[in-house]
C-alpha cells in the first residue's frame, strides 16, 4: 500500500509549519561521464550509429557489444549501486532486476508520495526506504494475460520523496532529507546501458510519483537508445498527470530543473510543468509513444495538488485538459481514462479487468509496447 493512500486534501491544508531552506547539491555520475558522450543541446546524438561496426550497437553515444542480463538468479535480484545513491533518511538504495526470456525490457519506476518542506516532510505520506516489487499486475511473470510476462524487468524503488528527480540534501528545520531520486534512478539507467544494450522494445512505466520519472528519465533512456532505430520505446504513466501549480516550492527544494536533459534547456525556464515538458520533449522521439493512464476523479492526485497550493476541485478538469491538449498537438501521444477515484493500477491485477468502451487496459498497453496504433480511450 503506497504511503500516501488515505491522505486527504484537508490534512494538507491544515498544515501551518513553515519550510526552512538551504540545500547541498549532490554530485552524480552524469550521462556525460568519461565512458559516454553527452548528446548535444539540439537533442541529437554524436552520430555513433553511422560508425558502429556490425557487431556493435550504439548506446548513449558509444558503440558497445550486444548484451542482455547475465549472472542473475531466478526471480527478483537485488542490486546495490552504492556511490552517491541514498534514501531520504540515509538508508541504502537498491534496485531489482528479473531476467526474462525475450530481449525486451520493462523499466518500472515505483510511486510513493513526496515531500518538499518542513511541514510535508513530517507527514507519513512518502516512502522512506526501499521496498521490493510484488508479483501482480504487469509484474506478474505467470499470468498469460500479461503482455510483459516474458520481458526483462528493471524495477526502480522510490525512497527519495522528490518524484525521482532531485539531487540535493535539504535541511528542513531540525532534519536533513536526502532528495537523491535523480541520482538513484540515474545509477539504474547506467546499469541498463551496460547490461541491456539493444532491447527490441523498451517499455518505461511507473505509478504516481514514479510517473514524473517515467517522463523525465524516459527522455534520457530514449536519447540513449535513439541511434538504434531497431529499438521501440514507449513511455506510459500510471495515475499522475504531473499537475504542479505555478510557484510550487518543491521544484526548487528538490533541485529539479538542474537535472532536465541538456538537449531541452528551455525546460529550465519557469514556469515548469509536465504538460510543457512533454510538448517540448516528445517531438525529439517521433517513433516513441508517450501515454497517460488516469482515473477520471483520482482522489490522490487531487489531494497532492491541494498540498502543493492548487485547488483540489479543479484537479480533475485540469488533468483532462492536459491530456486533450497533448493529444491535439502530438501525433505520438495517447491517453486512457477509467471511471472512478482510484489511484494506480498497473501493479494491480485490476489492470487485466479494466475495460472502457470495449477496450481492455492491459491489451491497450501491450499494443503500445508493440508499436501498434491505439485509440484514445475515455
Amino acid at each position: 500500500m503506497p504511503a500516501y493512500r488515505g491522505i486527504t486534501a484537508t490534512v494538507f491544508l491544515q498544515l501551518l509549519l513553515l519550510a526552512a531552506c538551504g540545500g547541498h547539491g549532490v554530485p552524480s555520475p552524469g550521462d556525460g561521464d568519461a565512458s559516454t558522450a553527452v548528446p548535444d543541446v539540439d537533442g541529437g546524438s554524436d552520430g555513433a550509429a553511422s560508425v558502429c561496426p556490425d557487431d556493435l550497437v550504439p548506446v548513449n553515444g558509444t558503440c558497445v557489444e550486444r548484451r542482455e542480463p547475465h549472472d542473475l538468479g531466478p526471480g527478483w535480484n537485488e542490486i546495490k549501486p552504492g556511490g552517491d545513491t541514498l534514501c531520504v533518511d540515509g538508508d541504502e538504495f537498491a534496485f531489482y532486476v528479473r531476467k526474462g526470456s525475450v530481449n525486451k525490457m520493462v523499466f518500472f519506476m515505483q510511486g510513493g508520495g513526496a515531500c518538499w518542506d518542513a511541514a510535508t516532510c513530517l507527514l507519513p505520506i512518502y516512502n522512506r526506504t526501499v521496498s521490493p516489487p510484488g508479483e501482480s499486475g504487469i509484474l506478474d511473470a505467470d499470468n498469460p494475460d500479461n503482455p510483459f510476462r516474458d520481458w526483462h524487468v528493471v524495477y526502480v524503488p522510490y525512497c527519495s520523496a522528490d518524484v525521482s528527480f532531485g539531487n540535493v540534501d535539504q535541511r528542513y528545520l531540525v532534519s536533513t532529507v536526502h532528495h537523491r531520486g535523480f541520482v538513484n534512478a540515474e545509477a539504474v539507467r547506467h546499469w541498463v546501458y551496460d547490461n541491456l544494450t539493444a532491447p527490441e522494445q523498451a517499455f518505461v512505466s511507473g505509478c504516481s510519483a514514479g510517473a514524473v520519472g517515467v517522463i523525465m528519465h524516459g527522455a534520457y533512456l530514449a536519447e540513449a537508445y535513439k541511434e538504434n532505430t531497431d529499438i521501440r520505446a514507449s513511455l506510459v504513466t500510471d495515475s499522475f498527470q504531473g499537475l504542479m501549480p505555478d510557484g510550487f516550492s518543491g521544484l526548487h527544494n528538490w533541485n529539479f530543473t538542474d537535472n532536465v536533459p541538456p538537449w531541452l534547456p528551455q525546460l529550465k525556464e519557469p514556469p515548469f510543468n509536465m504538460t510543457r515538458a512533454i510538448l517540448e520533449g516528445a517531438p525529439h522521439y517521433p517513433n516513441a509513444t508517450i501515454a497517460h493512464f488516469n482515473y477520471a476523479n483520482d482522489a490522490v492526485q487531487s489531494s497532492f495538488y491541494a498540498a502543493m497550493g492548487g485547488n483540489p476541485l479543479a484537479a480533475s478538469d485540469l488533468i483532462a485538459e492536459s491530456m486533450h491538449t497533448l493529444a491535439e498537438q502530438l501525433p505520438n501521444y495517447r491517453y486512457y481514462v477509467a471511471p472512478g477515484s482510484s489511484h494506480c493500477v498497473f501493479e494491480r491485477d485490476e489492470v487485466f479487468t479494466t475495460e472502457v468502451a470495449g477496450i481492455n487496459l492491459a491489451q491497450w498497453l501491450g499494443r503500445i509496447a508493440a508499436g501498434e496504433d491505439v485509440p484514445n480511450v475515455e
